[in-house]
């Protein structure tokens, strides 16, 4: 990925807590909907917010009663055709932005 578009990124970071490992930061590419759902793209970074691989990870985005943008659900997306449609919008959104992953 390109460097400069990790640093234009980075003002956007979430906490991904994983079952059974530390916290992993991650930086915010977008939040993309997609057939009435909210989905969210992140790169993982380091503590110096450098990326720290080549994997994009997806998660359906859920604001609710509980859930607020500051401690937001995110939920994985398991179904191969939600992803194949997610994966499809996100390809779309980065040609439309010059963003190479």
């Amino acid at each position: 990925m390109n460097q400069n578009k990790v640093n234009e990124m980075q003002s956007s970071t979430i906490t991904v807590e994983l079952d059974g490992t530390d916290p992993v930061e991650c930086a915010i590419i977008t939040v993309l909907t997609v057939a009435e759902n909210d989905y969210i793209f992140l790169i993982p970074i380091n503590d110096k917010g450098e990326d720290v691989g080549d994997d994009i990870w997806v998660y359906r985005y859920v604001e609710d009663e509980t859930h607020t943008a500051d401690n937001p659900d995110l939920q994985e997306v398991t179904d191969p055709e939600e992803f194949e449609l997610v994966a499809a919008a996100f390809d779309d959104y980065c040609e439309k932005n010059d963003l190479e992953f």
